[in-house]
């Protein structure tokens, strides 16, 4: 083999890294290199589809001149001929038609691992990956263990010293568990903090009294009267180094500046017993949550995501199996490892695979051939949120010995793009080269605005009149909620939008009620039952339960298809069945599905389409429009402050207000991190502004906008470039629903549906007060904040807490009310849906008693609406023709001051 044995590839954005992934894949097979002997990892499940699309094509087409580009490569990188290469093309297209084919997410790698050794790790190799209720169960679990353990203490303790609830806490203690094997080498010890609080009191004593005889003026006095450490800590002239400043400066003597020396050293060790009791109280708590993690997956036989990735890692860093066994029976036919966009791969990932590149680095004996190969560009490394960091890299070139070459040629955007993005950037990101065009023209139009709205829809225009399709334009913005907004104002403008959610496979009709037929079959709970026919607008009635073990899924999936007639020339259903041979089994589809992006063949995807920075990753489009924030930006409001040193946690801090002014070790980690943040930003500017081939519009507000790091002035370069004239294609999605949250529940309704305010806010609010009452075990308080823990998760980009705490305050108001407790009073289905005169809907709320059925549906208006009325007649008439009990309808309004139920 005359590839080079270990080889990364820092490729810019457009400069072919699918191509070079291809390639080398390619030219190992040409090579004489097994199949199944390489494994390709990436990171989502269409990139993996891409990658043996595009394989496959490549290999059945190398021979045709679309291909030319790609075999001269081959021949390049292989030093085979072209005719060498020809003659083995049959033998290989054979092969690749009946070897299984290992390229996959790094996910799902995880899993298949996990699976071969479960019982090592102390559960079954059929667990589930399914969350239904997990997090309720979790935390159920979790504090009956506190209570055993006798750490309730330890619970107040870190509620008191971060001024948090139990629902913040729990939230913590999830985020941090993804990175507990970081914590290993970190020890604290409780202390009690009175003597350290009374010691900064007492220096605090000292500057007061100094000043207490002394003719302040009033506001200097206030700035001194502080009763308690939090109150000292919040003072700005905590960040002086001397009062010989502003209204103190006539007093000034320089003694007081010994006793502001003291004040800060005495808040460092009130600080740091402070941090060392929370942190002794976070790990012991820690502990028991994965403690509680581990027992749920043994009982339960039942994993979160998270789960699989801290179980493999814990498992081949324990002592419960020979790690030589492991790895013999794990990579005994992997010789060959390509990794797809390296630079969003976390330190726990690359601990799992270290041991694995450690052996092909090391190329001993017969297994000299073996080869490590990777790409990405940590430019465009953006998901440090995630665990992501670009230092590692580096970190692996260096440690594994790997020759790194950089792909600086941009094959996707024209030169006006390109020299633009140059110019911007050269300077601001560390090492960043220049790259170069291979296509003259282009367009780049820098405008500031006080309206972003109004001059997005301009632009829009203005391309439109200029000949741009209207499918080929993309407007990328920061937040899921400044995409809403985006998307309402330019529908009310009569543009065609198009967002993900209304595109996506998965959230067709039928594909849905094929899925839930699939989740019937693994789990064999009604519930699913009832969705399926549900969705299909089918009385309920039996379904045939099919063997997992003899039959294949996609063999499943059609006989649902041929049972109950869906196909009628439906794409998507062939798409969708078609799809499920990336899947092992079912239950590696229940584990993977959710994060399927296909698009559906059948909506109408006309339009405009609007996506988050993030969600652009990776893609291209002829014409895009970045837009700036919205909205004011989202303060930092994690507790806790990590330090790395490269790709090693060196120190963990408890953010503290004002803690730089007198901790020079916290200091250096704020502006550290403070400088990463800066460089995530840039990250995520360099892939917003990379994204467009032809023309590239950046609208950006006058003030505190997202592009001042780029110190960015109004101009105008080049002219619209359009590679196919066709106009204004006008073409609605008016029928189709955002699925956000949870599907087939009256969420998906009520997103749709018109709010008489036209308030985005307020469409959220509700939706969140909907999930909440969904997701409650009973109407009584005890079960609120669990409820409320979990929308947070779904909502935590659109609402502040303040909301949370809104919804609380209304639920408690309801449930305390003589009228709701009468009329819940009963066996209660939750979003129950019905099938009536053709259409589908779904109750929030129904109550069954002995003589008869009681329709409730919940809103946050106070307003009475005459459709809300009409909505409530329908399932009234829908039940009355389905049952033979009476039926009752009301509606519920949890508004912000009283609640209230109105008869229907």
């Amino acid at each position: 083999m005359s590839l080079e044995k270990s080889l990364a590839l820092s490729a810019s954005a457009g400069s072919g890294k699918t191509f070079a992934l291809v390639v080398r894949y390619l030219s190992l097979l040409f090579t004489d290199q097994k199949i199944n002997d390489i494994l390709a990892l990436t990171f989502t499940n269409k990139a993996s589809s891409e990658m043996q699309e595009r394989i496959f094509k490549t290999l059945l087409d190398i021979d045709k001149d679309s291909r030319s580009s790609e075999l001269k490569e081959i021949v390049k990188v292989t030093s085979l001929s072209k005719e060498e290469i020809l003659s083995k093309q049959k033998k290989l297209i054979d092969e690749f038609l009946n070897v299984e084919i290992k390229v996959m997410t790094i996910d799902k790698f995880f899993a298949l691992i996990l699976r071969k050794f479960a019982l090592n790790a102390g559960i079954m190799p059929s667990y589930s990956t399914f969350e239904s209720q997990h997090e309720i169960k979790l935390q159920n679990l979790f504090l009956k263990n506190v209570d055993v353990e006798n750490l309730s203490n330890a619970l107040v303790n870190l509620a008191l010293s971060s001024s948090s609830r139990f629902s913040s806490i729990f939230e913590l203690l999830d985020s941090i568990y993804i990175k507990s094997s970081e914590f290993k080498n970190l020890r604290y010890s409780f202390k009690n903090i009175e003597p350290y609080e009374l010691k900064v009191m007492q220096s605090m004593n000292d500057i007061q009294n100094f000043f207490a005889p002394k003719a302040l003026s009033e506001r200097s006095k206030k700035t001194l009267d502080k009763n308690s450490v939090e109150e000292i800590l919040a003072v700005s002239w905590l960040s002086k180094d001397s009062f010989e400043y502003w209204d103190f400066k006539k007093h000034y003597e320089r003694v007081v500046d010994t006793y502001l020396g003291e004040l800060k050293t005495s808040l460092k060790e009130y600080v740091e017993v402070k941090e060392a009791n929370f942190f002794s109280s976070l790990f012991s708590l820690l502990d028991i949550y994965k403690k509680s993690k581990k027992t749920l997956a043994k009982d339960e036989n039942e994993l979160s995501f998270d789960d699989v990735s801290v179980m493999v890692e814990s498992l081949l860093s324990s002592d419960s199996i020979d790690s030589e066994f492991l790895y013999f029976r794990l990579d005994s036919n992997i010789q060959h490892i390509l990794l797809d966009e390296f630079q969003d791969t976390s330190v726990l990932q690359y601990k799992v695979l270290e041991p694995l590149v450690d052996e092909i680095s090391a190329g001993i004996g017969a297994k000299e051939n073996r080869s490590f190969f990777y790409v990405g560009d940590i430019k465009q490394s953006i998901y440090r949120f995630r665990g992501g960091t670009s230092s590692l890299f580096e970190y692996v070139a260096q440690n594994q010995g790997v020759k790194v070459r950089s792909l600086n040629t941009n094959y996707r955007s024209y030169s006006q793009i390109v020299n633009f993005v140059n110019q911007t950037f050269l300077g601001k990101i560390s090492s960043y080269e220049n790259q170069l065009s291979i296509k003259d023209g282009g367009y780049v139009e820098v405008k500031s605005s006080d309206d972003i709205l109004q001059s997005t829809y301009i632009t829009i225009e203005d391309l439109l009149q200029n000949g741009a399709d209207i499918n080929k334009i993309a407007i990328l913005c920061w937040t899921n909620k400044d995409g809403k907004a985006l998307k309402e104002f330019l529908s009310e403008k009569g543009l065609d939008v198009v967002t993900e959610t209304t595109t996506k496979l998965n959230n067709q009709t039928k594909i849905k009620a094929i899925i839930e037929f699939l989740k019937y079959q693994y789990f064999k709970e009604d519930i699913y039952k009832k969705n399926f026919f549900a969705l299909i607008k089918q009385e309920e009635s039996s379904l045939v339960r099919y063997n997992l073990l003899t039959n294949t899924l996609s063999s499943i999936a059609m006989m649902c298809v041929n049972s109950f007639g869906f196909f009628d020339d439906d794409l998507d259903v062939v798409k969708f069945v078609d799809g499920l041979y990336k899947y092992k089994d079912i239950d590696e589809f229940i584990f993977e599905y959710e994060r399927d992006s296909e698009s559906s063949l059948n909506v109408n995807t006309s339009g405009i389409k609007i996506m988050s920075v993030h969600k652009s990753k990776g893609l291209e489009f002829e014409s895009v429009i970045v837009i700036d924030r919205l909205g004011r930006k989202a303060n930092n409001s994690g507790v806790l402050l990590f330090e790395y040193d490269g790709i090693n946690l060196e120190n963990l801090f408890l953010r503290v207000k004002n803690r730089d002014s007198f901790d020079q070790r916290y200091k250096e980690a704020i502006d550290k991190d403070k400088e990463l943040e800066k460089s995530d930003l840039l990250n995520a500017l360099y892939v917003a502004l990379t994204r467009p081939k032809n023309n590239l519009v950046v609208v950006k507000n006058f003030k505190n906008s997202v592009f001042d790091e780029l110190d960015l002035s109004d101009s105008l370069q080049g002219k619209m470039l359009f590679e196919q004239e066709k106009g204004v294609k006008k073409a609605h999605l008016k029928d189709t629903i955002e699925d956000e949250l949870y599907y087939g529940s009256q969420s998906d309704l009520l997103s749709a549906q018109p709010d008489e305010e036209h308030n985005l806010d307020a469409i959220d609010f509700g939706l969140a007060l909907h999930y909440v009452l969904e997701l409650i075990e009973s109407f009584e308080e005890v079960h609120i904040d669990k409820a409320i823990s979990s929308a947070k998760n779904n909502f935590f980009h659109t609402l502040n807490e303040e909301d949370f705490i809104d919804i609380k305050r209304r639920l408690l108001r309801a449930f305390k009310d003589d009228t709701f407790k009468t009329l819940v009073d009963g066996k209660l289905s939750k979003e129950q849906g019905i099938s009536y005169k053709g259409e589908l809907r779904f109750l929030d709320l129904l109550v069954e008693t002995d003589d008869k059925f009681i329709i409730i549906d919940y809103k946050s208006s106070e307003a009475v609406g005459e459709h809300h009325l009409k909505q409530v007649k329908f399932y009234i008439e829908a039940l009355k023709s389905l049952s033979n009990k009476k039926v009752e309808g009301y509606l519920f309004y949890f508004s912000s001051n009283s609640f209230k139920s109105v008869r229907v």
